[in-house]
């Protein structure tokens, strides 16, 4: 007989038509498509029907019976908390942090003057930096201040809101430093201003010391500790503007955030976190399943993504973005790392209708009910060739982690959403360019020719490469290069893709078998089997090896029925439990 094994998945659903005999499972043919709807809703089953339809179609053939596994839909969410907050720095920086433009070198500090100012001045010994409003021609600038400077008016820097740094300084006698697309708008006139531009390919100095910016603007020495953070953002720098803030301002409370109470190991109890202090630091040691509550007030961060569901959250899994920033040292300005993307898994308010009936009735069919999909996923990655019989699975989603070994099963927030998520914050896209980013090799385009890979090699294209491409950064679409950033070369996102999918995968998938039975007392399993959608990404192998890598723990891909590569685990997995239950009822 034709029988049809059915996965619907909380981001896709799977089918695999199979002839089953007595003798063997046979697979015939396999399709997927989006998950219409959430998990188990009408929308969802309504798409699966339309699946295994198009999937006998192609076949030719007509499935006499279809298999779905209990279907327990959960809301996965992924959303961003913000940087723990600071006490404001003395210092506000005027400059866009993109600004690549600027003109002159040197370190110069000196009262405000606007550009208007100029035309009447007063006479003065004061050094000077003069500001130059959004929309003047850089002509009337560079005249204006050419004038002052004859005049020996001691100009020694200038800040400029519009792009116009070059053609100012190419049009001046003296040579000052000139910081251009700066925030100009609400400066005073005597308010302190410090400019700093290295020479090309150099950094600032003076900009990112907190002792000598304390030195440059006469402030206390203890507002060095407060710079510090400020500092360190314009270390890798080319360029920077700095004006004294008019007032103080301090930090939020932390408990505006809210937080989560989750029961300890080893019967220490319920264990309460503040998601703005310390989460990331134990988020990979809370066991998936162990969360008891999720507080979030309104107005926090994390309101809109979760709601009134606080006491219907199952798990949470935090990303420590600004961790990669302090172990990787990535120039400051390419990518941002300051906020920490967090996924949690929240059970339905209420239970679906049961779906066997809606299936049944939108294919006109028997359906039947399998006992276990987790079950069933470890029966489909078990049939990997080569795949030790007591291996333990990993089916790694979009929104879930779900860990088989023998009798235990474990589901994790966190997987291939929150890692898209966390490449869409770090580098400033669309979640859609993301879920590609994320999956490919990069290559910068040197030129209409050349490019330059992640390797350190060069390559050459024998067609020209497209004008938006040139001096980026990019990944393959079908035959197309896509540009991801202009700040980053291919070396640097290797590394960062890599420490990212280690923080999302690795440390979730670690988190998950440290939650099993008997592997603190080194019984836990020896090699783990990765299936599912994420595992589809070629490097997902070897981060999950390094994140194991203390435990012992060989890792490999499924190769599902040695055809299907990671994915239809599930799907296939019902039509061998349902062949083994025939088989043990004859």
């Amino acid at each position: 007989m034709i029988v049809a094994g059915i996965d619907i998945g909380n981001t896709t659903t799977e089918v695999v038509l199979a002839k089953v005999t007595p003798q063997a499972v046979t697979p015939l043919t396999a399709r997927r498509a989006r998950t219409t709807g959430s998990k188990g809703s009408a929308a969802s089953v309504a798409g699966a029907a339309r699946l295994v339809m198009s999937a006998e179609k192609a076949l030719g053939r007509r499935a006499e019976l279809l298999l779905l596994p209990p279907l327990h839909p959960v809301v996965t969410i992924s959303a961003s908390l913000p940087p723990p907050p600071r006490a404001a720095a003395a210092l506000r920086r005027l400059d866009d942090p993109c600004a690549s433009t600027p003109a002159g070198s040197g370190f110069a500090v000196g009262a405000h003057r606007p550009l208007r100012e100029l035309a009447d001045p007063p006479a003065t010994r004061e050094p000077l930096i003069v500001s130059v409003p959004a929309g003047t021609d850089f002509e009337d600038a560079a005249a204006t201040i050419a004038a002052a400077q004859t005049a020996r008016l001691p100009i020694v820097g200038a800040v400029v809101a519009g792009d116009d740094a070059v053609l100012i300084a190419n049009r001046i006698p003296q040579a000052i430093p000139i910081v251009d697309e700066t925030d100009v708008g609400g400066l005073r006139t005597g308010e302190l201003i410090a400019v700093e531009v290295a020479a090309p390919g150099g950094r600032v100095q003076v900009a990112g010391d907190p002792v000598a910016l304390v030195a440059a603007f006469g402030l206390a020495p203890a507002e060095a500790v407060l710079l510090a953070h400020l500092a360190m953002s314009l270390a890798d720098a080319r360029c920077a503007a700095l004006a004294l803030r008019r007032e103080a301002t301090s930090a939020a409370e932390s408990s505006q955030s809210g937080w989560l109470d989750y029961e300890g190991d080893g019967g220490v109890g319920v264990i309460r976190v503040p998601f703005d202090r310390g989460l990331t630091d134990c988020a990979g040691t809370i066991r998936p399943g162990s969360v008891r509550r999720v507080h979030v007030p309104p107005g926090a961060p994390l309101r809109d993504a979760i709601g009134d569901a606080g006491e219907r959250v199952c798990d949470v899994f935090a990303v420590d973005l600004p961790s990669i920033r302090e172990r990787f040292f990535p120039r400051q300005g390419s990518v941002e790392l300051g906020e920490v993307p967090i996924a949690a898994l929240i059970s339905p308010a209420s239970s679906p209708s049961p779906p066997e009936t809606a299936l049944a009735k939108a294919t006109s069919r028997p359906v039947r009910m399998m006992p276990s999909e987790t079950e069933a996923a470890a029966l489909g990655a078990l049939t990997t060739p080569g795949a030790p019989a007591d291996a333990a699975v990993c089916d790694m989603g979009g929104g879930t982690i779900d860990l088989v070994w023998g009798d235990q099963r474990l589901t994790a927030a966190g997987a291939g959403e929150l890692l898209t998520v966390s490449v869409a914050r770090a580098l400033g896209l669309r979640s859609r360019r993301a879920e590609y980013v994320k999956r490919f090799a990069s290559f910068r385009v040197e030129a209409p020719h050349v490019v330059h890979y992640e390797d350190g090699s060069r390559g050459f294209n024998e067609t020209s490469l497209p004008a938006d491409s040139l001096g980026r950064l990019c990944f393959l679409r079908g035959k197309t290069p896509t540009p991801i950033s202009d700040r980053l070369a291919p070396e640097e996102w290797r590394s960062l893709r890599l420490a990212l999918k280690r923080q999302v995968i690795g440390v979730n998938v670690s988190r998950c078998l440290k939650g099993l039975r008997g592997v603190d007392a080194g019984r836990g399993p020896s090699s783990l089997l990765l299936c599912g959608g994420a595992a589809l990404d070629a490097e997902s192998v070897r981060i999950v090896s390094e994140s194991l890598r203390g435990p012992g723990i060989t890792v490999g891909r499924a190769n599902v029925a040695g055809r299907y590569g990671p994915r239809y685990g599930v799907a296939l997995g019902l039509l061998l439990a349902f062949h083994a239950a025939q088989e043990g009822g004859r």
